[in-house]
């Protein structure tokens, strides 16, 4: 089974694959950038519109205020999103369902950016399995998780997951496909160098993405990969990762279903 690890920083990151757009660190103008979700959990959900910052600014949020967004599904229902701070969109009437197509439109400064994401059916999330990882010179056994669900054998399936240790988002994202666990239950961990020890509080969410947005977060893993010192990352060249939105924008659009488990480590 192939597990991915991505360590996300942030909406600027940048990220290499095929057909990508080359960017100059240094001289890059501010790019806007849309990050939207729809998922099978009670609504409201939320477009977030932004502009870039430089590589070298702080990584802080350059809401977008003023911009249309619009959410719609294959039942034609059509949701024009209410701002409710700066760059900060919410549905008012659609609700996420499970095989379901939904577009979004965003016009800002009198272009158009469009998206489309289809909804995959939900695979049964588990529970979380703790496996040990021993301790060195002394130090208690610390765990890694294995989110333990069984992907079913009549469909390709891309996951995403992403963890919470008391509270606060750990900063790896990480995504899978069924390529080698077609019909299997699952048994790999998520790997990451964070610890997981006695007394802490894990919430693990499961999402079933599409394709599109696998590989988005595909293309993010390369550049990131490649520049975290990997075996080309001195021949690497940022790149913006692949996105399933229309004119060069940044960011993604996903429709997706989300499960999650929690568990006291003791």
């Amino acid at each position: 089974m192939k597990k991915y690890l991505l360590i996300v920083a942030g909406i600027t990151l940048l990220a290499s694959c095929q057909k990508v757009v080359t960017v100059d660190l240094k001289n890059a103008g501010a790019q806007i950038v849309i990050e939207g979700e729809i998922n099978n959990q009670p609504p409201p959900y939320t477009i977030k519109v932004s502009k870039s910052v430089g590589f070298y600014d702080d990584n802080t949020f350059n809401g977008v205020s003023g911009a249309t967004v619009i959410v719609s599904d294959n039942n034609t229902v059509v949701d024009t999103l209410q701002m409710t701070a700066s760059g900060i969109y919410q549905t008012t009437k659609i609700t996420g369902t499970p095989g379901h197509t939904y577009n979004m439109k965003v016009v800002n400064e009198g272009v158009t950016y469009t998206a489309q994401s289809i909804m995959p059916f939900e695979v049964t999330f588990d529970s979380i399995k703790l496996l040990p990882r021993p301790g060195f010179g002394g130090q208690k056994p610390t765990f890694q998780l294995i989110p333990v669900y069984t992907d079913p054998a009549n469909a390709t399936n891309f996951y995403r997951f992403t963890i919470y240790k008391n509270g606060q988002q750990v900063q790896n994202t990480f995504i899978d496909d069924d390529e080698f666990s077609n019909g299997k239950t699952n048994d790999v961990p998520l790997f990451t160098d964070v610890d997981f020890k006695p007394g802490d509080f894990i919430q693990l969410n499961m999402l079933c993405i599409d394709y599109n947005v696998y590989e988005y977060f595909f293309s993010l893993q390369q550049n990131t990969s490649s520049a975290g010192g990997g075996p080309n990352s001195a021949a690497a060249t940022p790149a913006n990762p692949v996105s399933n939105i229309s004119n060069k924008a940044l960011g993604y659009f996903s429709a997706n279903t989300k499960a999650t488990k929690t568990i006291m480590i003791r």
